[in-house]
């Protein structure tokens, strides 16, 4: 039945009442299901509400890597001090912004680990 209620929601722009499903608790089916039907929608920022709300950081920064925000999966990966992310990250993403700062966060990294 959630499915449905979220397809149906999404389909119909019900952003609101989508958010409420999940206003008091954590959704039985996880948060997948919500931020697939954003992107089904086109509603890239509605989905990243979503992808904040996912218990595990890497599944936040795969999740942002497939709808374009590099910037905020390298916050997660800087944030986490996770120099591995951070590379694939750099390897992917072709933004010389975004590239610059995972190089600035792995230096820092590297610097506070010696």
């Amino acid at each position: 039945m959630w499915h449905v209620e979220v397809s149906a929601l999404s389909r119909a722009g019900c952003w609101d009442e989508l958010a409420r499903l999940v206003a008091k608790k954590p959704p039985p089916i996880g948060f997948a299901p919500f931020i697939e039907a954003c992107v089904q929608q086109g509603n890239l920022a509605e989905a990243n509400k979503y992808i904040s709300r996912l218990p595990d950081y890497h599944e936040q920064m795969e999740w942002l890597c497939n709808i374009g925000y590099w910037a905020e999966a390298v916050d997660i990966a800087g944030r986490e001090r996770d120099a591995d992310a951070l590379m694939l990250l750099r390897d992917r993403c072709r933004q010389t912004s975004v590239q610059n700062k995972i190089n600035q966060l792995l230096q820092t990294i590297s610097q506070t680990t010696k």
